[in-house]
């Protein structure tokens, strides 16, 4: 099993675990809201589930899931590209064609605005900074679908 295999089911086996937390709780609630908030993350649990495995082992492993909450048993069929894949990128006779803008990733336009929040509260620099940082490292340098780099000074690209 491949590291991002092991990821695709410990994210199941948490979901699956929260599901049934759920289910246990309900009838423990005193109140009926309380007893249908349970009720409902349970649901919800459930659906989250047979999306998981829809999207990494099929539509037939999640019609089996709702069927009958059974789990896949094999690695995943689809995993997605890892950060700096070109397998999704189009092809450069395609990219000729667009100009597209420059590319700033989602997790470093995070880090920025975390950057920006230091200045608001200087008293929370060392926490806000150190999630700055962890943005900036999650950072997947180039966008997946034209292979331009981040234009995050932080990476020196751009």
């Amino acid at each position: 099993m491949t590291d991002t295999q092991s990821q695709y089911r410990t994210l199941l086996a948490r979901l699956e675990a929260e599901r049934a937390k759920a289910e246990r709780n309900a009838p423990l609630c005193r109140g009926e809201e309380a007893r249908w908030v349970n009720e409902g993350m349970a649901a919800a649990h459930r659906i989250d589930i047979a999306h998981t495995v829809n999207a990494f082992w099929g539509l037939e492993a999640a019609i089996d899931y709702q069927r009958d909450g059974t789990l896949p048993q094999g690695d995943a069929a689809f995993l997605p590209p890892p950060p700096g894949s070109t397998e999704e990128q189009l092809p450069d006779e395609i990219l000729a064609l667009i100009d597209p803008p420059p590319y700033l990733s989602t997790a470093c336009e995070t880090a920025q605005l975390l950057e920006q929040a230091v200045a608001e509260h200087p008293e929370r620099q060392a926490g806000l900074g150190e999630w700055a940082r962890r943005m900036h490292d999650r950072c997947r340098i180039n966008n997946k679908y034209t292979g331009r780099l981040c234009a995050c000074a932080h990476h020196g690209f751009g």
